[in-house]
């Protein structure tokens, strides 16, 4: 799949009228902060104060074109940013794949998917992994590919574009920028390579605990592994029940061939080094034994 150039645009954007089919989607204060419209062959997707993206609903020579009409004070890096970061992968999904609200880091055993929602530290945590060898290959979108041609019993996740988002206090702690913005590639890109799944790891973080919290991580039976998966969804379309039941078929495919863990653990970054130690033992576990 290549991803063209995002292409500034002068149309007019639909209405989003929720009675017209728009459908809302709802940020941490439950208030919408996107709308997404399926119209004439194209989806529309409204990110409050920023911009509407439009993106065809098929491609058959395989290539995202995306255009954007920016809203008035809007700035065109950050309209380019959200475009690979949310748009593409809203695309994605329409296009056969799905996709998780995560991280990953590559280790030995494939890759190891951190599955938390927006602010919940999946971000530190993957930095932290990082800086003991681990390649971080996505953040804040997993784009997963369910059942790839070359094996379809073996889910993979494809690479997008990206750099790490890190909030204020990971920012510093790490020397990185404060929510870093993607720069815009000088022309299309591609998914990556198909990297092998290792497990995926739903993250529980206890912020207000009474009692002291030790660092658990456990294995899920397949229907919590299935339910936590589909909770961590990137979208979701209520507007398209074919689009649903696909859904529901993939994540059920990920939850019986790739293991599920969820992994609870004490806020504070003077407690960061339990958890990351915790999964550091999960990838000597999971990773094939040196022949």
């Amino acid at each position: 799949m290549i991803i063209a150039p995002l292409s500034r645009s002068d149309l007019e954007p639909p209405a989003y009228d929720e009675a017209a089919g728009a459908v809302p989607w709802a940020g941490r204060d439950g208030r919408p902060i996107a709308y997404s419209l399926v119209k004439d062959g194209y989806c529309w997707f409204r990110l409050q104060g920023l911009a509407s993206y439009r993106f065809p609903l098929s491609s058959p020579d395989g290539v995202l074109r995306g255009e954007a009409v920016p809203e008035e004070g809007s700035d065109w890096a950050e309209v380019v940013d959200h475009y690979y970061r949310s748009l593409s992968v809203l695309a994605m999904e329409a296009y056969g794949y799905e996709s998780v609200h995560g991280c990953a880091v590559l280790t030995p055993a494939g890759a190891l998917v951190l599955t938390a929602p927006s602010g919940f530290g999946k971000t530190t945590l993957a930095l932290a992994l990082s800086r003991r060898g681990y390649e971080l290959v996505a953040d804040d979108a997993v784009v997963i590919e369910p059942a790839p041609p070359t094996d379809p019993g073996s889910p993979a996740l494809r690479p997008l574009p990206f750099v790490p988002r890190a909030r204020d206090e990971t920012a510093t702690r790490f020397g990185l920028p404060v929510r870093a913005r993607l720069p815009e590639p000088d022309g299309p890109v591609a998914l990556g390579a198909p990297v092998p799944l290792a497990a995926f790891v739903l993250l529980e973080r206890v912020t207000d605990a009474t009692e002291p919290v030790e660092t658990r991580l456990e294995r899920q039976a397949a229907g919590e592994a299935f339910k936590g998966l589909m909770a961590r969804a990137y979208f979701h379309a209520p507007h398209e029940a074919a689009r649903d039941r696909r859904a529901v078929s993939s994540y059920l495919r990920l939850a019986s061939r790739v293991p599920v863990y969820k992994l609870t653990y004490p806020d504070g970054f003077d407690r960061l080094a339990e958890p990351v130690d915790a999964l550091e033992g999960l990838v000597r576990e999971l990773a094939p034994a040196p022949v």
